[in-house]
């Protein structure tokens, strides 16, 4: 089974996002985190399922939430890279260094 990796910067993205929903809607944190979670967990089993971006990268988006997490297959493991909302510009990211 591949292990999980967390880039400092997904770990960085996971503490915002958490920080920033719990003040404003304490419910829809813990919805949104364990929703981040169970799709993360998912990628253990299928860590093909997300969407290809280049050779590098890939993305899934959280179901029932604006998140998508963007990752990529490193040595059989799964690399989470960031954690970002859907309306941000990523994708300008993924193109440059991540």
């Amino acid at each position: 089974m591949p292990r999980l990796i967390w880039s400092e910067a997904s770990l960085r993205d996971i503490g915002g996002i958490n920080d920033f929903l719990t003040k404003e809607n304490p419910q829809a944190a813990a919805r949104i985190a364990s929703g981040i979670k169970s799709t993360v967990l998912r990628l253990l089993d299928y860590p093909r399922v997300g969407r290809a971006l280049g050779e590098r990268f890939r993305v899934l988006g959280v179901r029932t939430t604006p998140y998508v997490i963007i990752y990529r297959l490193r040595d059989g493991d799964v690399e989470i890279a960031r954690i970002r909302h859907g309306s941000e510009n990523w994708l300008a990211e993924v193109e440059g260094p991540l």
